[in-house]
């Protein structure tokens, strides 16, 4: 997973922590909310949809929900053209 450490500067978070739920902000301001359960499998699913589906439109994130049982919401930055937000499964 190195290269997508280097790809999300993923080396440069901050870890946030709120009542015991997981947030992760990257150095770019996208955040990727985990929740207070199953981190591993989330932030495993993550990476898997990483190359696949988020790749190319990453510089669009505002934040990506991955709390969901079989998917995650992605909301995307204010401004750009398109939906506000969107889900992948």
């Amino acid at each position: 997973h190195e290269s997508y450490t280097r790809q999300m500067d993923l080396r440069r978070t901050r870890v946030l922590s709120a009542g015991g739920a997981l947030r992760i902000e990257l150095e770019d301001g996208s955040t990727l909310i985990l929740g207070r359960h199953f981190i591993d499998q989330r932030l495993a699913r993550f990476i898997t949809a990483w190359p696949r589906l988020l790749r190319d439109r990453w510089s669009r994130v505002d934040s990506i929900d991955l709390r969901y049982t079989n998917g995650f919401a992605i909301r995307e930055r204010k401004g750009l053209a398109g939906p506000a937000a969107s889900t992948a499964r």
